[in-house]
């Protein structure tokens, strides 16, 4: 989860990362919209050995260091699964649950 608009004070902590803003009960708010983030391209495997050389992700970039070894040992690797389904539209993403219907106006 990422916040694209963070609820700014004296108080204001950035945690681990900027998925903790604190203080949380501030920034947390209900979710009425996703942001899209992408980044498994052809090159996956290249920028995820980009990104574990490159040792500034968090905790040492063992999420890129697990990704290096998954495609590293299966060409055929893919992330389409049984229940992937192609985007339509917002109101997809909501019937979906991944955000909450907008009162109709």
């Amino acid at each position: 989860m990422k916040y694209p608009l963070l609820y700014v004070e004296n108080t204001l902590a950035l945690a681990s990362s900027i998925h903790k803003p604190l203080p949380y009960y501030r920034n947390f708010s209900p979710i009425l919209g996703s942001l899209l983030h992408f980044k498994f391209f052809s090159d996956a495997l290249l920028f995820a050995q980009a990104a574990v050389a490159d040792g500034q992700y968090y905790g040492g970039a063992h999420v890129y260091k697990n990704v290096v070894e998954v495609l590293s040992a299966h060409d055929d690797a893919t992330l389409a699964g049984p229940h992937s389904v192609s985007f339509e539209s917002s109101r997809q993403l909501a019937d979906l649950g991944f955000f909450a219907h907008l009162p109709e106006q």
